[in-house]
């Protein structure tokens, strides 16, 4: 099986690299962080949040707690909940669901990251949830789910750049088709959600969050976000990740959901593995946890309760007790959801609509989870204790003990439903005492212990006080009860922490009420009792007065009163009777066309035939009636087919997943289910009432890969097709043609194959070269010699691996010239000039140069051409080719440094006469009027090595990409932008493309013709993506004041002197020489901003200057380094500068020029 269909999709890589800009935020800035839009602090922060060792935490399950599904059926339950001994509540997702046909009524396929759904109330019932909650001592934790959102949710349209895109179409997340994926490379998504999760901070005053799917999202988003919400220091939060990644830890959560304990150690141990493995999976579990972090561990969840119950999987209360005291007890915190208080025993389906939690199942189940939550709160050992085990096959056994104080505390828990003993270890010899009655307990080494099914024993060296009960209440005192109805009554022992809590209830009169163990009274026929509650301790008792009435029933009510469903399916119907205390609720059910629809004596309808039927309910009574019109339609089916490919075994199975319409189809179980053997060699299975799914056919060692269909088809060689194809006709053989050829470096060939015989169902092939440095070949048969000798080349027939060759031979190919690009060159001492020879022909089999300097005392030359200025004078470089020996030249002349700046004009090959230049308003534009314009001069700027910046001359703009809106920028930036990189690649005969260090598929191209430069939509060849370096134009830098201030062109271009109403002006060049003119670094108006500070930085991103309090005598920049104390290079630096100007932290960067 694709084990992709079980794993989160990967995300893209980060491709802009902001290494260098958080080095300065961390170096300069720490102090300015990004401002967030939060809402106002509703309430005042809960400061009763627990240490994350001592959280007993509960899951409120929305939409079945109550038969409203809302906040008030929650609100009205927050004393039941904290009588648990809950201190954290966490609350499933809140939101409005997606309501377009991709989207699903799940609440995590979620539309509105801050909305309150309306199914659920408002925002100030939320609140008041919270608050009540808060009130109670209860913390607030709420799931969020950041992975993806509905397919109607807002961004869709407004930010479709937020998603997981393929082919420019929005990807659905993993195997969730109601949901679309967020792409986690994109800054402003994670930003977006960063800002949801702070509102609820602020808004509804929660503690915290159930983080949805933590596996799924880069870790370093947690990392990011976390801190974030860490700032919130107003507010102590807990971080629960639903995953269990260790890397979760190191982003910050507080704790991982114990998946792996359930799935791989309790639910094993149940079916009869080893209690050793407990011990096996905690090492796993918390092998990079630190501090105080912790697994949430648990015997259910809504996950695992849409096809099991913990009743179910435990074997009972017991075992489910048996189960949570390991989790609460062993090493974590326990974590107990919605109605497993009263043993709740029906699975919730997803979306969570159809079923609602029956709150009077089993009232006397919440004792065992109040005691053992209760002594966890008590005992110091057990919350956070140091744990060393003793288990053995059958018990978890192990002590607790505490790190602060004498305590220490030993667990058995037999975990088979079946008495076993157990060998007492020497560390729990000794005299211990029950912990929940105080009853002594000696423990002897080597003494065998026996334990019930599902019994566990928790002793404690410390005292156990034994507190009497004093008194009991009843509620209510009487009651009114319709014979045949129930009454549940609630005995409340004085005082809450009395040791013994067992009550026993009874009836005066048992021919007009009963009451069960757990206090539910139900009514038997007319007349009065009174049911009385004694305590075990002390025989304290309580009273209820109970009338008991016969109630007539006056009417009744269908629900729904139409319903349509296809054939198969099934649909209950609700009978309401009025009144609602009505006596005798017994009904009877008929319809009315048993051959379209059945009805059964429970009022669930199932779909026989295509047509419409009355159902109809009638009370037992007085024979009041209500109606459902139901309408059969055929139920929407279509079959696979599925032929085989040779070497497959005879047992063909299908496995699917995510079939729509959700909720009709489970997924399957890998390998899947059998499919039908039709003969002729094909197979085939039949959905019914699904509309379409995902698919694999496989063999158990054979798959294909994953499909789709929706509609009968048959599928066979990789092809789906609408009707039968037939049987397949097999390959016998194949030929190509031709079956030799010659070619010279750099030719192309097409191959032919010719399958037989022509009828051949699968005419797939592969092409393969048996040397690809002579010769390649397309998937399509069209080879292309690359150098000179032989190759073979095969083709190869899917069906029966056929094969046939061509023997293709490549011929050199001999060098007839050799010219040199550019032929002249003037440098200043020190930089560079990059010669580009071009052989004759292009294909030349040897394309081998060698450069050659005739004064290497004033320029020197590299093996690739690269040109170095040493000293002032001429030189000729001189390249020559290994073949032939031809040769070309290019006339070097070498000035002083500090004199000159060279600037070019950059030339596309495809549009004559055609320059790029500052075209203004940030963008660079294309134009045929370079002579005498500095803005269509631009200068190279050494970068990180193999990289330059493009400097304009009339602006000192840099060319970039910064913004991504598809157009060549030209912006101030700085040495940090990868933006604004670009290496020179040249296209091996003279011209170059320009390509972008950040998007590195991205080349300077005037492609569209759109006025302005481009950096996408060209490719390798074309013409509009090529250019030249020339005109190289040497600019004076020290004709103004003789310290490099520039020429008139390089003072607009360095702004060295432009006014700026008072704020600091750094200038943008500096010749520290000794004359007194320009030897340091100015800064204009920087005396009236004396709380400053600048850092000043080479090209590559290293700090070479870095003072406070700049104030351009004292403290200045004259060339030495504040790192090292060496003068550092002359050349370009960049700068950034902080200053304070009436209280708000200001910012200015910009590059400068240095001269000696």
């Amino acid at each position: 099986m694709n084990q992709e269909l079980h794993q989160k999709q990967s995300r893209h890589v980060w491709k802009k690299i902001l290494f260098f800009s958080l080095m300065v935020v961390a170096l300069l800035f720490s102090s300015i962080a990004k401002a967030q839009t939060d809402p106002p602090q509703y309430g005042m922060p809960f400061t009763g949040v627990p240490d994350i060792r001592d959280v007993n935490m509960y899951q409120v399950h929305n939409r079945p707690y109550s038969a409203a599904g809302n906040f008030a059926g929650i609100t009205a339950r927050l004393d039941s909940i904290k009588a648990l001994g809950v201190n954290v509540v966490y609350v499933m997702p809140i939101y409005p669901h997606g309501t377009d046909s991709r989207s699903s009524a799940s609440p995590y396929s979620i539309k509105g990251d801050t909305s309150v759904a309306t199914e659920y109330g408002t925002l100030t019932d939320f609140r008041n949830l919270v608050a009540g909650c808060h009130s109670r001592g209860m913390a607030v934790i709420l799931d969020f789910a950041v992975n993806g959102t509905s397919w109607d949710h807002p961004w869709i349209t407004a930010n479709p750049s937020w998603y997981v895109q393929s082919g420019g179409v929005i990807q659905q997340l993993a195997g969730y088709s109601d949901v679309a994926a967020l792409d986690f490379t994109n800054t402003a998504m994670r930003a977006a959600l960063v800002a949801s999760m702070r509102y609820w901070i602020f808004a509804a005053n929660i503690d915290g969050f159930r983080c949805d799917d933590a596996n799924n999202p880069p870790i370093d988003f947690w990392t990011n976000t976390i801190a974030n919400l860490r700032g919130i220091t107003t507010h102590k939060l807990i971080m629960l990740a639903e995953g269990d990644r260790q890397a979760n830890y190191t982003a910050g959560f507080d704790y991982d959901f114990g998946d792996d304990f359930y799935y791989d150690a309790l639910t094993p141990i149940v079916s009869g593995s080893s209690v050793s493995v407990i011990q096996t999976i905690t090492n796993t579990e918390y092998a990079s946890a630190t501090g105080s972090q912790q697994m949430a561990r648990y015997t259910s969840n809504h996950d695992v309760e849409t096809t099991t119950t913990a009743i179910q999987e435990f074997g009972g209360h017991a075992g489910v007790i048996a189960n949570y005291l390991v989790c609460a007890y062993m090493r974590g915190v326990p974590f107990l959801t919605s109605g497993q208080e009263v043993d709740f025993n029906q699975t919730i389906p997803w979306p969570y609509q159809t079923v609602k939690i029956n709150w009077a199942a089993n009232l006397g189940a919440s004792a065992d989870f109040k005691k053992v939550n209760n002594y966890r709160t008590l005992s110091e050992a057990v919350r956070r204790g140091t744990m060393t085990n003793y288990s053995d096959n059958n018990t978890c056994a192990f002590t607790k003990a505490s790190t602060t104080t004498t305590e220490k505390v030993v667990v058995m828990v037999n975990m088979r439903n079946s008495t076993q003993t157990y060998t007492i270890p020497s560390a729990f010899a000794g005299t211990w005492k029950n912990a929940y009655t105080g009853a002594t307990v000696t423990l002897t080494s080597g003494a065998t212990q026996s334990l019930t099914a599902f019994q566990y024993i928790v002793l404690t060296n410390q005292s156990v006080a034994t507190i009497a009960v004093t008194g009991v209440t009843m509620s209510p005192t009487t009651a009114s009860i319709a014979v045949g109805s129930t009454q549940q009554l609630t005995a409340t022992i004085a005082p809450a922490n009395a040791t013994n809590q067992n009550v026993t209830w009874s009836s005066s009169n048992t021919a007009v009420a009963t009451v069960g163990a757990s206090g539910i009274v139900t009514a038997v026929g007319a007349g009065t009792a009174t049911i009385t509650v004694t305590t075990a301790d002390g025989s304290k008792t309580a009273t209820c007065a109970v009338t008991a009435a016969t109630v007539a029933v006056t009417g009744v009510t269908m629900s729904p009163p139409t319903a349509s469903i296809n054939t198969g399916g099934t649909l209950q119907l609700t009978a309401t009777l009025a009144p609602a205390n009505a006596s005798n609720k017994s009904v009877t059910w008929t319809s009315s066309n048993s051959a379209i629809a059945t009805i059964s004596a429970t009022g669930l309808i199932t779909g026989v035939a295509a047509g419409t039927a009355t159902i109809t309910v009638k009370t037992a009574d007085g024979s009041k009636t209500a109606t459902c019109a139901v309408t059969v339609t055929a139920a929407p089916t279509f079959t696979v087919y599925f032929y085989p490919p040779a070497g497959w075994g005879t047992s063909i199975k299908i496995y699917w997943w995510s079939a729509l319409p959700s909720g009709v189809l489970a997924d399957g179980t890998w390998p899947g289910v059998n499919m039908t053997n039709d003969g002729n060699g094909w197979w085939s299975y039949t959905f019914t009432n699904i509309t379409s799914t995902n698919l694999i056919f496989d063999d158990g060692a054979n798959q294909t890969g994953n499909l789709n269909q929706n509609v009968t088809a048959w599928y066979e060689n990789n092809t789906w097709y609408t009707t039968n194809p037939g049987t397949p006709v097999s390959v016998t053989g194949v030929t190509v043609s031709p079956t030799s050829a010659t070619l010279a470096a750099g030719a192309a060939q097409q191959l032919t194959a010719t399958i037989a015989p022509s009828n051949a169902s699968n005419t797939a092939v592969t092409w393969s070269s048996s040397n690809t440095a002579v010769a390649t070949v397309s998937t399509t048969g069209l080879v292309t010699a690359v150098a000179a000798g032989a190759a073979t080349i095969t083709v190869t027939t899917s069906d029966g691996s056929k094969t046939a060759t061509s023997a293709i031979t490549v011929s050199a190919v001999a060098v007839t010239g050799v010219t040199l690009s550019p032929t002249t060159a003037s440098l200043t001492t020190g930089s560079t000039q990059q010669l580009t020879a071009t052989i004759t022909p292009y294909n030349a089999t040897n394309q081998a140069v060698t450069y050659a300097s005739s004064n290497t005392a004033v320029a020197t030359v590299n093996s690739t051409g690269l040109v170095t200025a040493v000293a002032a004078g001429t030189a000729t470089i001189t390249v020559t080719t290994t073949s032939g020996s031809k040769t070309a030249t290019c006339a070097v002349t070498v000035t002083a440094s500090g004199t000159t700046t060279t600037y070019y004009n950059i030339l596309n090959r495809w549009q004559a006469n055609t320059y790029l230049y500052d075209g203004g308003n940030g963008q660079v534009k294309y134009g045929t009027s370079p002579s005498g314009n500095n803005n269509y001069q631009w200068s190279q700027v050494a970068g990180p090595t193999g990289y330059i910046f493009l400097v304009n001359r009339a602006t000192g703009n840099m060319m970039d990409v910064e913004d991504q809106n598809g157009a060549i920028e030209a912006n101030v930036g700085n040495s940090t932008w990868y933006s604004a990189m670009w290496s020179v690649v040249s296209t091996g005969d003279g011209w170059n493309y320009l390509e972008n260090r950040w998007q590195t598929s991205d080349w300077i191209n005037i492609q569209a013709l759109a006025g302005y430069a481009q950096y996408s939509g060209a490719s390798s060849g074309f013409y509009s993506a090529e250019w030249q370096f020339v005109n190289g134009t040497q600019v004076s830098m020290a004709q103004h004041d003789r310290n490099y201030l520039a020429d008139s062109a390089a003072v607009a271009n360095y702004n060295i002197a432009t006014p700026n109403n008072g704020e600091p002006l750094v200038h943008s060049a500096l010749s520290p020489n000794g004359d007194s003119v320009n030897d340091v670094l100015t800064i204009d108006n920087i005396a009236n901003y004396p709380d400053n500070k600048i850092m000043v930085m080479n090209t590559g991103g290293t700090k070479v200057f870095e003072s406070a309090g700049y104030d351009n005598t004292t403290k200045t920049f004259d060339g030495h380094s504040s790192v090292t104390g060496a003068m550092v290079p002359q050349g370009t630096y960049f700068y950034v500068l902080q200053y304070k100007a009436k209280g708000i932290t200001k910012t200015k960067t910009g590059y400068i020029v240095l001269k000696y």
